[in-house]
């Protein structure tokens, strides 16, 4: 069956991007993964993928697709090269379309923000301000938003005032992957009380998160540690020193957390257990609103 979208919003803030065929009226006529079963090595181009999407779906050839995200995909946040300075209302500048050689839909990719001081980028975290922002017009506060590269955006009087990344997610996966921990940890589902463990020992600086990662092998060679225990606990000391050093964003303010679920629970975890009560928002809701409200700031500037 034809969909034949009006407009393509996409979300490429994920390890498997996702795209949305949207009606004249914003609905959502379908979802489909960009890449379905596709390994990382034979995945083509953006710019190609997309429009291959547009064409399964039927839409005319002039069919807008809106992009946001990217900021763990090399190639999006090579393009995405025009930033907007914070402080900043999330789409004070309208999305940027993209030159492509590709003749099947107009690309157009929301700019991502920059910090000057001190220096950061960040892709798709102004999209999921937007839609929170959309929900709740006079959030006032912190917005955590985990992912591989997990950003905290200071929110006030609807502007984006400033921001901090954190690479936890990433660094815990690289040393899973790339050390001598390769040997202790395990993927199984995470221990619970082992999280929270790690959680503890980072929030109570009772051991730093890099001696904690090293004391898990030793661990697991002389007392037997399950590996899907000390994978728990791993990332329970990074994500626990990461919240402890974001300290002066979230201390006394309202955090609301936009994220993958099973990662915005930990965050969540982490933060309670630091004595501030968060809420976590739907995470395709935000970003879609978000796209919503970007497509509507595009749609305003060319009329």
């Amino acid at each position: 069956m034809t969909v034949k979208p009006s407009w393509i919003a996409v979300d490429w803030d994920l390890d498997s991007p996702c795209a949305w065929a949207m009606s004249a009226t914003n609905d959502v006529l379908e979802m489909r993964a960009v890449f379905a079963n596709a390994e990382p090595c034979t995945r083509p181009p953006a710019p190609v993928a997309l429009q291959r999407l547009a064409r399964t779906w039927g839409a005319p050839d002039n069919v807008p697709i809106l992009l946001c995200g990217g900021s763990s995909d090399g190639q999006i946040g090579t393009l995405n090269s025009d930033w907007i300075s914070v402080p900043t209302t999330p789409f004070a500048a309208k999305p940027v379309q993209l030159k492509t050689d590709q003749t099947h839909g107009d690309i157009y990719l929301v700019r991502g923000l920059a910090q000057q001081a001190p220096p950061s980028l960040v892709w798709g975290p102004e999209t999921k301000v937007a839609g929170l922002l959309a929900m709740q017009p006079d959030f006032d506060g912190v917005v955590c938003l985990p992912g591989q590269h997990t950003c905290w955006a200071r929110v006030s009087a609807g502007e984006i005032v400033s921001f901090e990344c954190y690479s936890s997610v990433m660094l815990c996966d690289a040393i899973a992957s790339h050390t001598v921990l390769v040997h202790s940890l395990g993927a199984d589902e995470l221990d619970s009380t082992s999280l929270e463990t790690g959680l503890v020992g980072a929030l109570n600086r009772n051991r730093s998160a890099l001696s904690g990662a090293f004391a898990l092998r030793a661990e697991s060679l002389l007392k037997g540690l399950k590996p899907s225990h000390a994978q728990a606990r791993l990332l329970g000391h990074i994500v626990g020193s990461e919240v402890l050093s974001a300290r002066a964003y979230w201390l006394d303010r309202n955090v609301t957390i936009i994220g993958e679920q099973n990662l915005s629970a930990i965050y969540q975890s982490a933060l309670g257990l630091a004595g501030n009560t968060c809420q976590i928002a739907d995470r395709e809701d935000t970003v879609l609103r978000g796209l919503i409200a970007a497509r509507n700031s595009l749609q305003e500037t060319t009329e």
